[in-house]
């Protein structure tokens, strides 16, 4: 069996039940009294997408101008804090302060690209768990929805998201599931730069990328269930976002990026449908 095809399902689904974990601690903070749901209104959904949008033409801009001491300030300010919302679900702030500190400085230190996989798995949680219980499941589904036209488009037609996927991994400021053969040396990153074309490619063929917003955006999915479901509903929407992604990777394409989001939302939305028989059943 390839081995990535192995590795990478499993930094996904981990991320995925660790973020449900912390959703499950910190939902009694998001819900209103009775039965009402932050978060339920549909624009929600618009509005965390729309954040995105704002948020990817930023860094593109950053990139383009090659302003990589605010990317990167920007970059790990994103991971400091997610990784503390994370462990501020599971230990007091003290604490969950000092564990963000210590990982965060492992992580910017070593250069092993599977022990910043396995940091990087608390905050994808941090940051499903801190989205996803701040609304509703329609909301959530309807970002879903757009979310997975948007990276359609933004691969295959504008390419813009290919572009910051590799201006990430450039100045390695990419967050995501990578997996390599092996670790690039201290000189040497993941992809180079054609000066003449000013495009980005990867140097090793035995490289294989997973986009933090793959792990996530589903992720935020599962935790809104959280709020109106059963637990197993969202374990089951997780676990077909899993398969969805393994359909993906198993996908024969010459194409070096493809758009996942339409094929792991599409598996995460099933294994949800698949789960309300058993709530009409058994509640």
């Amino acid at each position: 069996m390839d081995r990535k095809k192995f590795y990478i399902p499993l930094i996904f689904i981990t991320s995925h039940l660790m973020g449900l974990v912390a959703g499950l601690k910190s939902l009694p903070t998001y819900m209103t009294e009775g039965t009402d749901v932050v978060g339920a209104d549909p624009i929600s959904g618009v509005y965390l997408l729309f954040m995105i949008g704002v948020a990817t033409a930023l860094m593109l801009l950053l990139l383009k101008f090659r302003k990589n001491s605010l990317i990167k300030i920007w970059f790990n300010t994103a991971i400091f804090l997610t990784i503390f919302v994370f462990f501020s679900t599971v230990f007091n702030v003290f604490y969950a302060l000092i564990t963000t500190l210590m990982l965060f400085v492992i992580r910017h230190f070593t250069r092993d690209i599977s022990l910043r996989n396995i940091i990087d798995i608390f905050a994808f949680a941090g940051a499903g768990a801190l989205f996803g219980t701040m609304i509703g499941f329609i909301p959530a589904l309807i970002f879903l929805f757009l979310l997975a036209i948007y990276d359609f488009v933004s691969v295959f037609i504008t390419g813009h998201m290919i572009d910051l996927a590799k201006g990430g991994l450039d100045t390695e400021t990419f967050m995501g599931i990578i997996y390599a053969d092996k670790t690039p040396s201290k000189d040497k990153k993941i992809v180079e730069k054609d000066e003449e074309t000013a495009k980005f490619k990867k140097k090793d063929k035995g490289i294989s990328i997973v986009g933090g917003g793959d792990v996530i955006a589903p992720m935020i999915f599962s935790v809104s269930l959280l709020k109106s479901f059963p637990v197993y509903t969202s374990l089951m929407a997780s676990f077909g976002s899993m398969l969805g992604l393994i359909v993906l990777m198993n996908y024969k394409s010459n194409k070096e990026f493809l758009p996942a989001i339409p094929t792991i939302a599409g598996f995460s939305v099933l294994g949800f449908l698949l789960s309300l028989p058993l709530v009409y059943f058994f509640g």
